[in-house]
């Protein structure tokens, strides 16, 4: 092994095994900004807002001049419509944009940064339009002609909502919420790094967009507003892509395991390793997690990105990583089992010299730990590999 790299703590988790387990589906959907969009009918007449409207999304744009709606509303001729989305400008700002029969208007806030997740908000009361940028307000603008937005057709995520236009998205949604009440800022600042029941009152669009798969998107609401990639139901190329990947808030479970299962240890089970947060190099959010470790013996993560599988001299268990191997340590060795955890920095993997982590590398990772099984001995978990983006 490498010579020990610089200290990292070891989080005492006082939950149990099976609630260290239980991890959020993690999924988003990719729009490439040429065709894709996704579709909710407004069967139901719910996206129907009137003078009452709020609006939220977790939005990574990959195009510094965005020139797309994120989330937005078809109108039949004559009515009034809704959207929040990008400006044309570079860099483009964050708009809410709101129309009613008599006129339309807009108010912006700052720039949209490219390549992270940003939360947006944007509320409408009849009168005065706001937007959010990761739960503060960044801008407000009384309408110059009040009145409701009346009948709406169906709600658009990924393109400007007008037939035919050419204001495609390109980047990643997830999150997104649609109301037909007014959010108080107090709520959405309250509300927005969090994950919702879906009985809010006033929830009436959901979308998560952790389906394994298919073309069916589903309303976490308690409204029931499916929808479906696409312009229309059914597989075409105008379907956004769904990615592993959520905001920084949701731990999503990643990468796959291998080289087990692992061989018991005092605790009656064989140790396992799993992680959540994103894939995303440029998000830097990855914990990792073993269980079921047996309780008061010293133990570390280690990672490389070779896979291997032997058993060490003195050991009952199985390492499976091979070349350069990069250990992350702590202070007290003692991981007080059954649970270890620790939040890892993708710009400084502990090998020697510390290296930063690149879009389309794979990471393989373990946990090594003392035993006494009944004698002195050591052990491992399995093995995880995770692929980066």
């Amino acid at each position: 092994m490498t010579r020990f790299a610089p200290l990292a703590l070891f989080t005492l988790l006082l939950a149990t095994t099976d609630a260290a387990r239980a991890q959020s589906a993690c999924g988003s959907l990719l729009f490439d900004g040429t065709d894709d969009i996704a579709t909710v009918l407004n069967s139901s007449g719910d996206f129907d807002m009137g003078s009452a409207l709020t609006i939220e999304a977790w939005v990574r744009t990959d195009n510094a001049l965005g020139g797309a709606t994120w989330v937005g509303a078809t109108t039949p001729p004559g009515a009034g419509a809704w959207q929040i989305g990008a400006g044309v400008t570079a860099p483009s700002d964050a708009l809410i944009v709101v129309a009613t029969p008599q006129t339309s208007a807009a108010v912006a806030a700052g720039a949209v940064q490219t390549g992270t997740w940003q939360h947006f908000a944007g509320t409408y009361d009849g009168s005065i339009m706001r937007i959010f940028v990761n739960g503060a307000q960044g801008g407000a603008f009384g309408h110059p002609s009040p009145g409701p937005t009346l009948t709406i057709g169906n709600l658009i995520f990924g393109r400007f909502p007008v037939s035919g236009s050419s204001l495609f998205f390109n980047g990643a949604l997830d999150e997104v919420r649609v109301w037909n009440v007014v959010r108080t800022p107090a709520q959405i600042q309250q509300s927005f790094m969090q994950e919702l029941n879906g009985n809010e009152a006033g929830l009436v669009g959901y979308y998560k967009f952790d389906e394994p798969g298919g073309n069916v998107i589903l309303d976490s609401s308690t409204a029931g507003n499916n929808g479906f990639l696409g312009a229309a139901a059914g597989p075409a190329p105008d379907d956004p892509t769904r990615i592993p990947d959520s905001p920084p808030f949701i731990d999503c479970a990643l990468g796959a395991s291998y080289c087990g299962p692992s061989v018991p240890n005092s605790s009656g089970f064989g140790a396992t390793i799993s992680a959540a947060g994103s894939p995303q190099v440029a998000v830097n959010n990855v914990t990792l997690t073993a269980v079921d470790l047996p309780v008061s013996e010293f133990g570390y993560f280690i990672t490389g990105q070779t896979q291997g599988f032997f058993s060490p001299p003195g050991s009952q268990g199985f390492i499976c990583l091979t070349g350069t191997i990069g250990r992350y340590n702590q202070i007290a060795n003692i991981i007080q089992g059954p649970v270890g955890t620790i939040t890892i920095d993708l710009n400084a993997i502990p090998v020697t010299p510390p290296i930063a982590v690149t879009p389309g590398e794979t990471w393989n990772f373990q946990c090594w730990f003392r035993d006494n099984n009944p004698n002195l001995t050591s052990n491992f978990t399995d093995g995880l590999s995770i692929g980066f983006q």
